[in-house]
């Protein structure tokens, strides 16, 4: 009698950070660099703003999609190449203008992160002060 093996394979698929979720702010990678970020506040919580991300995402496609590396304008801290978020995390973290932007009294952030067509990863982070304006949907 013939033995029959079975393999399985799990692949983990990367979500595809061209499809845009219903809400930016539940993606699993935006909740990873929210949760990351509060962790390097000290558990001091800062909220995760829709707005925000959606600027963060934008900006994060576009240097992906260019392949450029640029501030946008405005609040903003950005990172290019890191692997994980704790690695880009950890960058941000050891340089004193990004560190103050992490570590600030804004009450309302958002995140964004790319893969470019080669590869690298593109991270954006959006910071702002005040209540979230209102927004009709």
């Amino acid at each position: 009698m013939t033995a029959l093996l079975l393999t399985t394979i799990f692949l983990v698929a990367e979500p595809d950070q061209n499809a845009t979720p219903e809400l930016l702010s539940e993606h699993p990678t935006i909740q990873q660099m929210h949760e990351e970020a509060v962790r390097r506040r000290g558990g001091r919580q800062i909220q995760l703003c829709e707005e925000c991300c959606r600027i963060a995402q934008r900006w994060a496609n576009h240097m992906a999609s260019t392949r450029s590396f640029g501030h946008g304008g405005g609040e903003q801290i950005i990172a290019q190449g890191y692997p994980t978020v704790s690695a880009c995390f950890s960058g941000w973290i050891g340089s004193s203008g990004h560190r103050a932007w992490v570590l600030s009294n804004s009450t309302r952030c958002g995140w964004g992160f790319q893969r470019s067509s080669s590869g690298r990863c593109y991270w954006v982070g959006v910071f702002r002060k005040g209540e979230a304006a209102a927004t009709a949907e």
